[in-house]
């Protein structure tokens, strides 16, 4: 899939490597290796220590997980050359956000089956809403799918994330043209 990526830079020029079922070690593994494997930049999930002694291209953690960091860890991202991205799962959260993050996903926008979650959907309106009030760049997240991402497209400062959408090869040009078809 990511050789398929490749094919489009101006609108995949990172995709973000979240894998929970493996400790340390074998996430490094799997992330040197991409690294080797792909021209595409690789935004680091969750962990910190990994993105920062590899001077990853960025990193991306969940509101809680860095609420829970310790201080010399929070400043450490901060001070960081990286891209930093943030989970929001409101309009609170996006008006409560330090100013050093890079962008804030937020979601999950729709019924997603590809992760747990304990938040409900915000929806389009409130995508809307939100995107008004942000400074940075959000990344939708939950649920996008092929009948929906035309409405996404339209909405300044939002750019699409999405596991199964993106990961299908086959339909992934007519994706790219729909985007790029809807982009405002």
């Amino acid at each position: 899939m990511i050789k398929t990526w490749e094919k489009f830079p101006n609108y995949i020029s990172f995709f973000q490597l979240r894998i929970k079922s493996r400790d340390e070690k074998g996430y490094l593994e799997i992330y040197q290796s991409l690294k080797n494997f792909s021209n595409l930049n690789i935004i680091i999930n969750d962990r910190w220590e990994i993105a920062l002694n590899e001077k990853s291209f960025g990193l991306h953690l969940g509101k809680e997980d860095y609420e829970s960091l310790e201080y010399q860890a929070k400043t450490a991202i901060k001070n960081s050359s990286f891209i930093k991205g943030i989970s929001s799962h409101s309009i609170e959260d996006i008006q409560n956000l330090e100013n050093f993050w890079s962008y804030s996903g937020i979601g999950p926008l729709f019924h997603t089956t590809t992760k747990n979650t304990i938040y409900n959907p915000i929806g389009i309106s409130k995508l809307l809403e939100i995107s008004e009030i942000s400074s940075i760049p959000l990344v939708a997240i939950g649920g996008i799918s092929i009948e929906n991402i035309k409405v996404i497209a339209g909405i300044k400062n939002v750019i699409p994330a999405s596991i199964s959408l993106f990961s299908q090869a086959e339909n992934f040009s007519g994706i790219v043209k729909i985007w790029s078809e809807n982009m405002t």
